[in-house]
């Protein structure tokens, strides 16, 4: 195989001994403030559930890790968080193997290590319950059983990409036109290997629906009324914010330094072309994302110039590490301390007006209808108790159906509060129905068939009945507070005949 053009290494310098070092205790205070935090938020809560009522379509591997963590000697909050812990440690363990087998010196290697562990996006999917982290580890083992020729562990890899994240889909077909383009096994392994993949990916494939893809299809997407330079901005702007300025900068160099024998390892793929394969599909099935529907999410892209990482070998300037150092320990400072002390962002907005309008282009439309977050501030409360508003939903509950027991079935148009609340009241035994997110489709259709009985109504954006149009007049109502913005509530039991909802 053709290696990569000639490199230019640092020549004389030996590594600072105190980079690393420095770059993993800070990350790892980071990570460890964000780990404590003492309630889970809405997508902690929400993953939490499906690891309750499996779905197979969206992250089934870390439901399952879910599982296993619950296992262990730890409180729930913290077990619940482990496998993003645990993911993050991967990470960086993986990427420095990495970096050694495609030979990046070691002044480089240490650099571009310290550089991924302190982005606020890795402190973030590495403490808080989030698939990034495992997705990501999964993405640098692939690419580690690639350079090994393990082509088992590899096709295992590429197959549990697709079940550690949705978007794991893009990598699917990149790992099986990688596995039938090499020369060293035979068609009939080929064969073999591609079967095994899809074997593996088929619980999240074959559980997919229009409804949950066309709910996917609306994640990070952001008013169709902006200019093309305004998505272009809030790309740079996301991509910045969570990955710190070396990072998207190293994978922008080796692509603009090294394309044309990028080129030669698509078309010619060998031990080392999988991260280039990997990113390049990544890059652009979320490049074109962005710019043809405005679908902006710095996560989905950041992968990519992490497995680009080991194609770089430049001489980085002294002030670019300087200054990504002190940017992304100040975002990453900034962050920990809002989610901690959550209240502290509201003294911000009194002298900076704009931060709230950042939150409402980052999060885009699909935002206003499933979640009344509308800011910084009210994002990072989600992270704090809720136990005052449990205990009025609880007792609304028990006066209004006269059972002692949590409510088999909770029906919302809010999956986060919902998934908090079922949380905090039992675990999440309960069973979440979100008529209008398509993301919940399942438990829609499950709900058609089996529920029966009284049934909580959690109305968060619009009155009871209008959530589900199948659903019959509430029998007990009452109007309470948003624990995080203060908003309206309105709390419903219906009683549904033990026919079910089927026509």
């Amino acid at each position: 195989m053709q290696e990569l053009s000639q490199r230019e290494h640092y020549q004389g310098n030996e590594p600072n001994a105190f980079l690393l070092p420095t770059a993993i205790s800070v990350s790892l205070l980071f990570r460890l403030g964000l780990l404590f935090l003492p309630a889970p938020g809405r997508d902690e809560a929400t993953y939490y559930f499906w690891s309750q009522h499996n779905e197979p379509a969206y992250a089934f591997l870390l439901q399952i890790l879910i599982k296993l963590c619950l296992y262990l000697p730890l409180s729930d909050i913290i077990a619940m968080r482990m496998p993003s812990f645990l993911g993050g440690i991967l990470v960086a363990g993986a990427l420095h193997t990495l970096l050694k087998k495609h030979n990046v010196d070691s002044q480089t290697r240490h650099i571009l290590l310290a550089t991924v562990i302190l982005t606020p996006w890795q402190i973030y999917v590495g403490s808080i319950l989030h698939p990034d982290s495992i997705f990501l580890a999964v993405l640098l083992l692939a690419a580690l059983a690639a350079s090994s020729k393990n082509h088992a562990l590899f096709s295992m890899c590429v197959a549990l990409s697709v079940l550690a994240k949705p978007t794991g889909v893009v990598i699917l077909p990149v790992g099986l036109l990688y596995i039938f383009m090499l020369k060293e096994i035979s068609f009939s392994r080929k064969i073999l290997f591609a079967v095994f993949i899809l074997a593996i990916a088929s619980p999240a494939l074959l559980s997919m629906n229009k409804p949950m893809l066309a709910a996917m299809a609306e994640f990070g997407k952001i008013s169709g009324e902006i200019s093309g330079m305004q998505v272009l901005f809030i790309t740079l702007v996301s991509l910045f914010g969570l990955g710190g300025m070396t990072l998207p900068y190293a994978g922008l160099t080796s692509i603009r330094r090294e394309w044309q024998n990028a080129l030669k390892h698509i078309l010619k793929p060998g031990e080392n072309s999988f991260p280039l394969l990997a990113a390049a599909s990544l890059l652009i099935t979320f490049g074109a994302a962005a710019l043809l529907r405005n679908q902006i999410k710095g996560n989905w892209l950041l992968p990519a110039f992490v497995l680009l990482l080991p194609y770089f070998n430049y001489r980085i300037p002294k002030i670019l590490i300087l200054s990504n150092f002190l940017i992304t320990i100040l975002i990453s400072t900034g962050m920990a301390l809002f989610f901690i002390f959550p209240d502290s962002i509201s003294q911000i907005k009194k002298y900076s007006g704009f931060i709230d309008k950042t939150y409402a282009s980052q999060a885009g439309t699909r935002e206003e209808k499933i979640s009344t977050t509308s800011s910084w501030h009210d994002r990072m409360k989600e992270y704090q108790s809720i136990d005052p508003f449990t205990k009025t939903v609880q007792n609304f509950w028990q006066h209004a159906s006269g059972a002692s027991t949590p409510p088999t079935w909770i029906i919302s148009d809010d999956y986060g509060l919902a998934a908090q609340l079922a949380y905090r009241w039992n675990k999440c035994q309960s069973i979440l129905v979100i008529p209008a997110d398509g993301i919940f489709f399942r438990f829609l259709q499950q709900a058609n068939k089996k529920m029966h009985g009284s049934v909580l109504v959690l109305a968060v954006h619009k009155p009871a009945r209008k959530i589900w149009q199948k659903l019959p007049e509430a029998g007990t109502k009452e109007i309470i507070r948003h624990p995080i913005t203060n908003s309206n509530i309105e709390l419903a039991v219906v009683h549904i005949a033990d026919e079910g909802l089927d026509e």
